[in-house]
Formats: structure tokens, C-alpha cells, sequence
């Protein structure tokens, strides 16, 4: 079970360095559970050092921007 699911991440991953949406789909499912920014910067540098471009992901200001203060981040990914 946990090979298959290894798997999967490791697809969503390699699909996510080649498309914005996936990139962004997944930022969404890494920091789902959390409020904080400091969470949602970290899975951005997980992502990064993963190989999902930069251009790929919000900057730093984008959440603030589309949200507005102290929104989840979350719900970023759901726009």
C-alpha cells in the first residue's frame, strides 16, 4: 500500500514541474490543514527543492494580495 502511494506522490510531483496547475493543486493539499504563512512558505521551498519551478507557485505577496490578511492559506489553492 504505501509503495502505490509513494507512487502517486512521486507522479503528482514529477506532473507538477511541468504544469502551474499541478504545482499549484498540490501547494493547496500540502498546506490544507493550516492557517499559518510560515507553514505555506516551507511546502513553497519543499516544492521548490523538489524541482516545481518557481514561476510555477505564488511569490510571497500573492496570498495577501488574492485573499487579502490573515485568510488561510489554503484557500489559495481553491480559486
Amino acid at each position: 500500500m504505501a509503495s502505490r502511494a509513494t507512487a502517486a506522490a512521486e507522479a503528482a510531483v514529477d506532473q507538477a514541474r511541468t504544469e502551474t496547475d499541478a504545482a499549484r493543486q498540490i501547494l493547496g493539499l500540502l498546506t490544507m490543514g493550516s492557517r499559518r504563512r510560515d507553514a505555506w512558505e516551507r511546502e513553497i521551498a519543499f516544492l521548490q527543492d523538489n524541482g516545481v519551478p518557481a514561476g510555477f507557485l505564488p511569490d510571497a505577496a500573492e496570498p495577501d494580495r488574492v485573499l487579502g490578511p490573515g485568510q488561510p492559506a489554503t484557500a489559495f489553492g481553491r480559486r
